[in-house]
């Protein structure tokens, strides 16, 4: 039999869960489509909207699990009843739009060097833990990389128990970054240097140990290639969105729209493209869709009277309003912080804006890689000076042909790096590698 009709039982060891809601669990989710339900498990500690259909096999520890448990307070099993869950989250959602009811706490550097501790006590495991294991006997581990040594340690435990081989996927930097990027303050930043020598050894432990490594973009797959051994491929985040259809699109003013999460300073750059537009016309507003999770950013975008805030949207609601607009933005913060912190930020909002058939405009530092992809590849309108975004603007409103400049490039782009059929078989095909010893 072809090794690629052949799915061995994966595990997957993540933050967050398979998920159609959130960046990383759709991510992951759609790499892994057409995986036999019964050949796929997840542990993972955010549970935020668990996708049931792609996988009922959950292990679910919290970080407040993990401390009570550390407190003497008590084990329990992390093993999930989706039926169960699903009474839970709704009835939480009868009150909440968050399905996680843990109050979180601030993250910096003491408290993240804490956390590890706390993990890596083993006392949340109990004997439920290991019998999870043991009953899914899973032969290959996929770990979703972040900047938490414990998760490497967890996959490394496995792996070395089962004698199985480990896959990582990886979008973040974390490796590289020399600064605090929790910005933790006062004695707090003092730990930071202890909880980065502890998760780079830990994440060298884990890349010698790795079968191989998949990164969501070149520049990122790079930087590790320069350091590291570990056999590494670029596979870009896939999206399922299809060219729109504008045909039925009733005539309306111009219409420019942010789909995406509000957090990691995009706000700013938001604010920044709705006061361009109040300056070219007062009639003229940036809507935005998307969940706002502080008070300073509600409160900033209230006090923008170019900004029409029109919360949350399901992801087939994301696609009716990429039909429906005559732009979509997206944006990365240009301060100093996170021209550093996002350098290889790349949006799952970004395959699915190029894909859509509406002309796409990215506002960001020159130097990041998504905008370097997008300018190497002729493939949006990429602007990263406010002096020249007002002008940007006013040519998009005033010259609707030239919406149309970067959408075959685009289209062909697409083709190439972002179709989820091909992302996901080749995604597939390196797990299945790792097991057959390719």
């Amino acid at each position: 039999m072809n090794n690629l009709d052949i799915f061995p039982r994966l595990l997957i060891v993540s933050n967050c869960c398979l998920s159609n809601s959130t960046s990383n669990g759709r991510t992951l989710k759609n790499f892994l489509i057409g995986w036999p339900k019964d050949k796929l498990a997840q542990f993972c500690i955010h549970f935020d909207d668990p996708d049931y259909s792609m996988c009922s096999n959950y292990y679910r520890v919290s970080d407040r699990d993990a401390l009570n448990a550390f407190k003497l307070k008590g084990v329990k099993s992390g093993v999930v009843d989706p039926e169960q869950n699903r009474i839970a989250e709704n009835s939480r959602n009868v009150t909440s739009t968050n399905s996680s009811d843990e109050k979180k706490v601030g993250r910096n550097a003491f408290s993240a060097y804490i956390r590890e501790i706390v993990w890596d006590s083993k006392k949340w495991k109990g004997d439920y833990f290991d019998n999870w294991i043991k009953e899914f006997n899973p032969e290959v581990v996929l770990l979703q990389a972040g900047d938490n040594g414990f998760l490497c340690r967890i996959c490394l435990e496995i792996s070395n128990m089962y004698n199985i081989p480990i896959v990582i996927y990886n979008s973040e930097s974390y490796y590289f970054k020399n600064f605090d990027h929790m910005r933790s303050s006062g004695w707090k930043k003092l730990f930071f240097p202890i909880f980065k020598r502890r998760f780079r050894k830990d994440f060298k432990r884990l890349m010698a140990k790795a079968h191989s490594a998949i990164y969501c973009c070149d520049m990122l797959t790079e930087d590790y290639r320069m350091v590291f051994d570990t056999p590494g491929v670029t596979i870009y985040t896939a999206t399922e969105v299809k060219p729109c259809d504008k045909s039925d699109v009733a005539p309306h003013t111009f219409k420019i729209s942010y789909l995406g999460n509000l957090g990691v300073g995009r706000s700013d750059g938001l604010i920044t493209i709705a006061n361009a537009l109040q300056s070219i016309s007062p009639d003229l507003r940036l809507d935005i869709y998307g969940k706002i999770h502080n008070d300073s950013i509600k409160n900033a975008f209230d006090s923008c009277p170019g900004i029409n805030y029109k919360g949350f949207v399901s992801y087939d609601q994301v696609k009716d309003v990429m039909r429906d607009s005559d732009v979509l933005v997206h944006t990365e913060n240009f301060s100093d912080y996170y021209r550093k912190d996002l350098k290889y930020a790349f949006s799952t909002k970004i395959a699915d804006s190029l894909a859509s058939g509406t002309c796409f405009l990215l506002y960001a530092p020159a130097e990041i890689a998504a905008s370097q992809y997008l300018i190497r590849n002729n493939a949006a309108y990429v602007v990263s000076d406010e002096n020249e975004l007002k002008e940007m603007l006013e040519r998009l409103i005033n010259d609707p042909e030239s919406r149309n400049k970067y959408l075959t490039k685009a289209k062909e782009l697409v083709e190439t790096n972002h179709v989820y059929s091909k992302n996901s078989k080749t995604f597939q095909k390196i797990l299945k590698d790792a097991v057959s010893g390719e």
